[in-house]
């Protein structure tokens, strides 16, 4: 009995933190005022990518907090497909190049992570003339799910969840041919493909029907943790958990730090009576007068991690 109290307090304080879990870690902030992108210099996309490029406008003029933002595609060939570069253009602007528009969408959804998660990389304090660079380390970034039911009536909200972190497929069973075309289309925009095989059963996703997407909030980790290796597979357990813990709850680094120890130092129910522990612990911590000088000690060890 105490166990399941223990859950159900802790899943009362990520409800009262969050939301119900069906943005996943998409918990962006409104851009405000609307934030200011120029899509000009992707003009010439067909309209299959013109799409693409539409949804990572749309993604930036309702969640950028920055300055500017210009898309930019290009034929360079030192830039792979998915891969894309960010530069500060002076001191007022920021530039997405890419040589897809596949590339640009992701370089959006970079920019409102780093946003989301204070990464000090980027944001106001990338200097002028300095240009970051991020490719995929895997050509091929599945999901599979066992049932297409799961996505089609919701497809927007998993498009943007998998597409922030860079997917490009989803693999079905083979007997779903029918679904598996009218989830193709609402996810295309996405830059993500849908294909049928007999093995969409060599490691599906734990989705179920809650609204929360896999029953619990835990198990949101998992999933992202999945998506982000697909992309970078040498990526820490450690950055995983700060991602997710950022983009998902808070970026208070009182928080982050001791939920990101708990989260990876405990399995199964042990993790969920540690993190409750872990987030009183914090509760009783914030009216401590020794507040600010620790935020600020575990702000600087985030940031040294994150360098």
């Amino acid at each position: 009995m105490r166990r399941v109290l223990l859950i159900l307090a802790f899943w009362q304080t990520i409800a009262a933190m969050a939301d119900d879990g069906r943005r996943l870690w998409l918990r962006l902030p409104d851009a405000e005022p609307a934030a200011v992108v120029d899509m000009s210099g992707a003009s010439q996309a067909g309209d299959a990518d013109q799409a693409i490029v539409r949804v990572a406008v749309g993604e930036l003029r309702a969640h950028w907090q920055g300055l500017p933002v210009a898309l930019r595609l290009t034929d360079e060939p030192t830039l792979r497909r998915d891969a894309f570069r960010i530069a500060k253009v002076e001191e007022d602007s920021f530039r997405i190049t890419a040589s897809s528009a596949v590339g640009l969408l992701y370089g959006a959804y970079f920019m409102l992570r780093s946003q989301t998660i204070g990464d000090g990389c980027l944001c106001q304090t990338l200097p002028p003339s300095h240009e970051l660079t991020e490719s995929p380390q895997n050509e091929k970034r599945c999901f599979a799910v066992r049932k297409a039911s799961l996505l089609l009536k919701r497809s927007t909200a998993f498009a943007r969840a998998a597409a922030s972190i860079g997917i490009n497929e989803v693999v079905l069973p083979a007997n779903q041919d029918k679904k598996a075309a009218q989830l193709a289309d609402a996810l295309r925009p996405y830059g993500i493909g849908v294909r049928c095989a007999d093995d969409a059963t060599a490691a599906p996703l734990p989705l179920t029907s809650d609204d929360n997407w896999t029953g619990d909030h835990l198990r949101q980790f998992d999933l992202y943790a999945a998506g982000r290796r697909l992309w970078q597979p040498d990526i820490t357990d450690e950055r995983l958990a700060y991602e997710w813990l950022a983009q998902t709850f808070s970026d208070n680094p009182l928080f982050i730090i001791p939920m990101r120890d708990a989260l990876l130092s405990h399995t199964g129910a042990d993790a969920t009576e540690r993190l409750l522990e872990t987030w009183q612990e914090l509760q009783q911590f914030i009216d401590d007068e020794r507040y600010d000088d620790v935020r600020q000690q575990l702000q600087g060890q985030l940031e040294a991690e994150n360098q």
